[in-house]
C-alpha cells in the first residue's frame, strides 16, 4: 500500500512540474531581462562623492565670505558638527538642506553635487 501512495504522490508531482515548468521557465527568463535592464539603469545614475560635496560647499562658503556658523543659522541647525561632516566629506547634506544651501548661494543642486549644472 505504501509503494502505491509513493508511485502516487510521484506521479501527481510529476504532473505538478509537467503543468508549471512553462510559468517557471518565463518567470527566470523575465527575472533575468529585469535584472539586465536594472544594471544599465543603475550605470545611468551619477555617483555623488561626499569629499566632492564638501569641497563644493567650501568653496561656495569662500566665495560669499560665509563661517560655518553663519551657514548654520542660516539653516537653523542645532550645531556646527553636521557642516563640518559635510566639508570633510563624512557625510552627504539631507534633500532639505541641499535644497535650503542651492536657494540661498542662488545656484542649482546639481552644482553643489556635482561642481557644475546642466545645461537645459
Amino acid at each position: 500500500m505504501q509503494i502505491f501512495r509513493k508511485y502516487s504522490l510521484c506521479r501527481i508531482l510529476r504532473s505538478i512540474f509537467l503543468a508549471s515548468w512553462p510559468f517557471f521557465w518565463y518567470y527566470y527568463k523575465y527575472d533575468k531581462k529585469a535584472k539586465e535592464t536594472e544594471t544599465k539603469q543603475m550605470r545611468d545614475i551619477p555617483k555623488f562623492d561626499s569629499r566632492e560635496i564638501g569641497q563644493n560647499l567650501r568653496s561656495l562658503m569662500k566665495q560669499h565670505d560665509m563661517t560655518v556658523k553663519d551657514l548654520q543659522k542660516i539653516l537653523g541647525l542645532s550645531c556646527p558638527q553636521t557642516i563640518y561632516h559635510w566639508l570633510n566629506g563624512d557625510s552627504v547634506p539631507t534633500i532639505d538642506n541641499l535644497y535650503n544651501l542651492s536657494h540661498h548661494f542662488d545656484i542649482c543642486i546639481n552644482e553643489l553635487l556635482m561642481g557644475h549644472c546642466p545645461k537645459v
